[in-house]
């Protein structure tokens, strides 16, 4: 795995998740997100997105 993550941050990609209301979802892309391997856009009601970051615990930061 390490090889693979090398290669995203040379060159992140941007990665969609049409599934914003599940907190799976929403942890994926904050990993994706905080490891530097791709641009992370979250498909949703944006006020549901951010209530269910919030009670997770989920930063939002670098997540669309």
């Amino acid at each position: 795995m390490g090889a693979f993550h090398e290669k995203a941050k040379k060159q992140p990609k941007r990665v969609v998740y049409p599934e914003g209301n599940s907190r799976r979802i929403l942890r994926a892309a904050h990993v994706v997100a905080t490891d530097g391997i791709g641009n992370p856009f979250v498909l949703g009601d944006p006020e549901e997105i951010k209530q269910l970051a919030k009670d997770n615990d989920v930063e939002m930061d670098g997540i669309t």
